[in-house]
């Protein structure tokens, strides 16, 4: 499950994608949750997004579509999903790459930090060039462990 998924399903609320159509995942569970910690999400959407649709996941109904200039024309999912109150737990963190290849040069989106996620307590920025997508998400046990508080 992606991180914006995760986030979603912690918040609650309504929801869609293209096979299921509009649902509810239910009421937030965010006061269950101590610590949630985001690694390499796309909470603005993915610069490789523009123009609209160039891949599947671009969608500006369910996908990471990040808009034509900032703030104007997120995806519909993203839009509900960062403008809902409140945040997914007690502490959150997000955990992130100015090399991602996936996110993009710096994880920057219109310049903002995609992977940075609302109302978050702080971060843990990797700037070296072995910290790619997938290196983040095989090898950040140890950042992760000290946020689980």
């Amino acid at each position: 499950m992606g991180v914006t998924l995760a986030r979603k399903v912690v918040k609650g609320g309504a929801c869609n994608d293209h096979q299921a159509g509009y649902y509810d995942v239910g009421p937030s569970i965010s006061k269950l949750v101590n610590a949630f910690i985001g690694i390499a999400g796309y909470n603005l959407g993915l610069a490789s997004c523009v123009p609209e649709f160039v891949f599947p996941v671009c969608s500006n109904r369910d996908g990471f579509f990040p808009g034509t200039i900032v703030g104007t024309g997120l995806s519909e999912y993203l839009t509900n999903l960062n403008s809902q109150g409140g945040t997914e737990g007690t502490n959150v963190w997000s955990i992130w790459s100015t090399d991602d290849e996936i996110t993009g040069p710096g994880s920057l989106v219109f310049n903002r930090v995609t992977c940075r996620i609302p109302g978050q307590n702080g971060e843990v920025k990797k700037s070296t060039l072995q910290w790619n997508h997938n290196y983040l998400r095989d090898n950040s046990g140890p950042d992760i462990l000290p946020l689980l508080g």
